[in-house]
């Protein structure tokens, strides 16, 4: 298997990766079905907050697909662990901004599964974004404090969507940020209300959670 440390050079630059070492960067990437587009894993356990969440009746955590089915095959969880070995490296952001550039496609969802881990992470995360600003990113999160302290050092750029998720099942939308995201079940939708339960779980055209005017997008709890 490579090594990640054989991959992760000082001064990036794609004409020093083989045709192999570019198939096994790009194999980092999760293929989303349902939402149609490319996306990046880490282990759900691994969440500070939602794996605490996770324990709690009531919460959008308890029951958690990320932490079932196909998520717990050791291959997968293997797969996610070097993948966050990837985040930590020295050189996540140029060999991110490639990999990103190299798919060609117009949006990215970040984490499928999981969640940051720190202020650090969120910040390359945003430069990552910046350095790719034909590409619209949607972040969701429910590590609202991290963020907090995030965006004390740095702004959202204009090509990301950061929505910050509501704790609880039928919780207002947390205050102080632009975009948000809630999960009702007894109560109405607050915003506009995610149709995918209508399309088969699909996303389709709709891009409602990449729009920054749209500002707290509601998940029907499933």
């Amino acid at each position: 298997m490579i090594q990640y440390k054989e991959i992760f050079y000082n001064d990036f630059n794609e004409s020093l990766l083989s045709k192999d070492i570019k198939k096994y960067l790009k194999s980092l990437l999760s293929n989303t079905y349902k939402l149609g587009v490319k996306s990046i894993s880490l282990d759900a356990n691994k969440c500070k907050t939602g794996s605490k969440l996770a324990k709690k009746k009531g919460t959008v955590c308890n029951g958690c697909y990320a932490l079932k089915g196909c998520y717990v095959f050791p291959v997968v969880k293997n797969a996610m662990a070097r993948r966050l070995e990837f985040f930590n490296s020295k050189n996540f952001i140029p060999i991110m901004v490639w990999l990103l550039q190299s798919q060609k496609k117009k949006y990215f969802r970040w984490f499928d599964s999981g969640d940051i881990q720190n202020v650090f992470m969120g910040l390359n995360i945003l430069e990552i974004c910046k350095q790719t600003p034909n590409i619209k990113h949607w972040i969701p999160s429910k590590e609202y404090k991290m963020w907090r302290e995030i965006l004390k050092i740095e702004k959202i750029p204009n090509n990301v969507c950061l929505r910050i998720s509501s704790p609880n099942i039928d919780q207002k939308p947390l205050k102080g940020f632009n975009n948000t995201s809630t999960v009702h079940e007894k109560k109405k939708a607050f915003g506009l209300e995610c149709i995918a339960y209508k399309q088969d779980g699909k996303c389709l055209d709709c891009k409602a959670c990449y729009d920054s005017k749209v500002k707290n997008v509601s998940y029907p709890k499933h």
